[in-house]
């Protein structure tokens, strides 16, 4: 009988695994309560409160309205898992608030309004992996609560494996397919290596140029007469009533338009109008820098006849048809001292209906009407820190917009931190331009950090904000990231691409990827993109348009171009750079002069809560100036002994020659030392008699305060360790 029983005992085990080959494997995770006392969570951060823990409970006070507490849990969760969360409340003297954050620190899920003792029990309504917690006060004025427990109901659903991401996905079979542009800003010498064009076809579909087609890459020091100039083809308005304009430079353009062409990729025109990189020259008399400031009615002429001409140039080109969008205007409520300021007035004046910025995008889409590609061209305002100033331009843009649309949308450079913006910051003002009608494109992408696992889920964050917006209907037509792989971007030091090198990609790259794949939406097959077919595009005969009649203008900007910082401060914010820069050799002015060798220099500060500065080097002897061998030291005073940070926007070095403009931004370096900051040069360029190098930088606190009690004491130049100037 033992025997038989065995006998059965063993069929019915080896039955029993047979039948599990035949049902299908599930991940299951089994239905739990995660039950944490506050003695298990660690304190985050709060504001306006303080707490101690008792036993396992939390006693918080509150000084005032929103006061806030935020704890760690000891592990992610998935809500996409959790049937419901409850907060254990044992005491409260008025109305609570119970907040979930994500792992970017976003806050993603939050229940108001809970006014008394009891459970307070609430359904996430969000898929995030969950890691903190925040108790608020909706009080005026002080209360206290004691909060007990934090309970997570998490479900038995079925654990979906991720989804991986295809080996043959790209940015551009993915992006590329969904926005119709992914990009990338690169340099005429970039496209002209083959190997480099190559990485850049794998990847992408669009290209900006950093630099060249910024107006003092285009404007030279030489004049013609109008004559000269209606011959070569510029568009003269019929009020410009001037004899000379300015020779453009449209080699590099042309170059550059012709690669696009033959290597189906599309191009980004930036920029037109700008307070920076373009020349003094332009706004002066006879187009000279020692001449004086023209009349508004005078750069409302000169403004008309280098849009016209320079959109005139690229459509009457065999090669035009590669422009898809020109950022018109940039900057403009980031402007600081420049020509437009000086001849319209500043941002603070203008506000948000600057006459200028208006006439320019009046100008610009006259063109595209002349051309009839108002359907296939856009035209933006493109700026920095827009989650910052978004209802200031939502106001123009819907201001110029009042008796025709002459904007199509916004640019959203979009240089990040992953510090600051949050992600659900970046979405809400993304969401905020969608629900205006306009069109967006991010132009100028990239994320400083401090650890490159924080920057890959705050880029997946990222993307998958942008990517669900998309979904909704949200226009956004184009990705740009600014730089091809770390080492070349302009905030070098800070790695902030998703490419450490050409053929390099980080852990950054992959989670955009995986951010496309687990949005949802279908990745499509790997092709390389199609060549643009050889036959040449018609283009509408060029017609000159009727003038719009003159418009008192104004507008000017107030402020270098910038980022985006950890803290948003009160004056221009920006992304943190190497806080205290690479050390600079220490300038001894032991040596004698050297002779025939004089660098000129001029500094110009804009002192607000931080330091805006412009900068401009021209050489003044019979011999060319080494810039290695430059070094300004400026000096200041200052209270307090707060470490501060120093900020390269712009460095562009002007000649008369070819290749007319060379960016030597990631070249500028500066060390701080009691009392001053030392700014030197770290390239192989020399200025030559005629040249300039025009250069746009900031100075700001490490924490971002502001600066007070602030004094310059003037700047003293060396060359070679040799003191060759002051002004002290």
């Amino acid at each position: 009988m033992k025997k038989m029983q065995k006998q059965l005992l063993s069929f019915v085990v080896a039955f029993a695994m047979v039948l599990t080959m035949f049902v299908p494997f599930q991940t299951a995770s089994a239905a739990s309560t995660k039950t944490y006392d506050f003695s298990k969570l660690s304190y985050a951060t709060g504001w306006y409160s303080s707490y101690y823990i008792s036993g396992d409970a939390l006693n918080v006070t509150y000084d005032e309205l929103y006061g806030e507490v935020k704890f760690t849990l000891p592990e992610t969760l998935d809500m996409s898992n959790c049937d419901g969360v409850s907060f254990k409340v044992t005491k409260s003297t008025g109305e609570l608030a119970f907040k979930l954050y994500n792992t970017a620190g976003d806050e993603v899920a939050v229940k108001y309004n809970f006014a008394t003792t009891g459970t307070c029990t609430f359904v996430p309504d969000c898929a995030e992996k969950v890691n903190c917690i925040g108790i608020m006060s909706q009080t005026d004025g002080s209360m206290q609560a004691t909060v007990s427990s934090v309970a997570f109901d998490m479900g038995d659903k079925v654990s979906a494996e991720p989804v991986p991401v295809s080996s043959d996905a790209t940015l551009l079979n993915t992006y590329g397919k969904t926005f119709g542009k992914i990009g990338s800003c690169v340099t005429p010498n970039q496209l002209s290596n083959s190997n480099t064009l190559n990485a850049i076809k794998k990847q992408y579909n669009s290209v900006t140029m950093e630099n060249e087609m910024k107006p003092d890459a285009v404007i030279g020091y030489d004049t013609m007469t109008v004559a000269q100039a209606k011959a070569a083809g510029y568009y003269i308005p019929s009020n410009y009533k001037e004899s000379v304009v300015p020779k453009l430079n449209f080699n590099t353009m042309d170059s550059v338009m012709k690669t696009c062409y033959q290597n189906g990729l599309k191009l980004r025109a930036h920029t037109l109008v700008w307070h920076s990189q373009t020349p003094d020259r332009f706004f002066k008399t006879g187009f000279q820098s020692g001449g004086s400031y023209v009349s508004q009615a005078q750069m409302d002429a000169r403004m008309e006849m280098y849009i016209k001409t320079i959109m005139h140039h690229v459509y009457d080109s065999q090669y035009g048809s590669v422009v898809y969008a020109w950022d018109v205007a940039n900057e403009y409520f980031h402007a600081n001292n420049s020509g437009w300021q000086i001849i319209y007035g500043s941002t603070q004046t203008l506000g948000s209906k600057p006459g200028f910025i208006k006439k320019a995008f009046q100008f610009a889409h006259e063109t595209l009407v002349e051309y009839g590609l108002t359907d296939s061209v856009s035209l933006f305002y493109n700026d920095y820190n827009t989650y910052i100033e978004a209802d200031k331009i939502v106001a123009l843009i819907n201001w110029m917009n009042q008796e025709e649309k002459i904007c199509d949308g916004v640019g959203m450079q979009s240089h990040l931190d992953t510090s600051y913006p949050s992600v659900s910051l970046y979405k809400s003002t993304m969401q905020q331009f969608a629900n205006e009608g306009f069109e967006i494109q991010v132009t100028e992408l990239d994320v400083t950090c401090k650890s490159t696992d924080v920057q890959a889920q705050y880029y997946y964050d990222l993307m998958k904000a942008i990517l669900s917006l998309k979904k909704k209907g949200a226009n956004i037509t184009s990705i740009t990231y600014w730089g091809l792989y770390d080492s070349v971007s302009w905030r070098s030091s800070q790695s902030p691409l998703i490419f450490s090198s050409l053929t390099s990609p980080k852990k950054a790259y992959t989670q955009v990827l995986q951010a496309y794949v687990d949005s949802g939406i279908e990745a499509v097959p790997s092709t390389e993109p199609s060549v643009q077919p050889s036959v040449q595009p018609s283009v509408v005969p060029s017609v000159q348009p009727s003038v719009v009649p003159s418009v008192q203008p104004s507008v000017e900007p107030s402020a270098v171009p910038s980022v985006e910082p950890s803290v948003q401060p009160s004056a221009v914010p920006s992304v943190e750079p190497s806080v205290q820069p690479s050390a600079v050799p220490s300038v001894a002015p032991s040596k004698n002069p050297v002779s025939g060798v004089i660098p000129v220099v001029t500094v110009k500060s804009q002192i607000a809560g931080g330091i805006n500065q412009n900068y401009t080097i021209s050489a003044a002897g019979s011999d060319e100036v080494d810039l290695s061998k430059v070094t300004i030291r400026y000096n200041y005073t200052k209270s307090g002994d707060k470490k501060q940070m120093f900020w390269c926007d712009n460095a562009g070095l002007q000649m008369s020659r070819a290749p007319y403009y060379v960016n030597i931004a990631p070249s500028v370096k500066a060390v701080f030392k009691d009392g001053c900051v030392e700014v030197s040069f770290d390239c192989q360029q020399t200025l030559k008699a005629g040249d300039s190098l025009a250069m746009g930088v900031r100075l700001t606190q490490e924490d971002w305060s502001s600066y007070s009690a602030f004094v310059e004491n003037g700047y003293e130049v060396y060359y070679d360790g040799a003191l060759v100037s002051s002004n002290k």
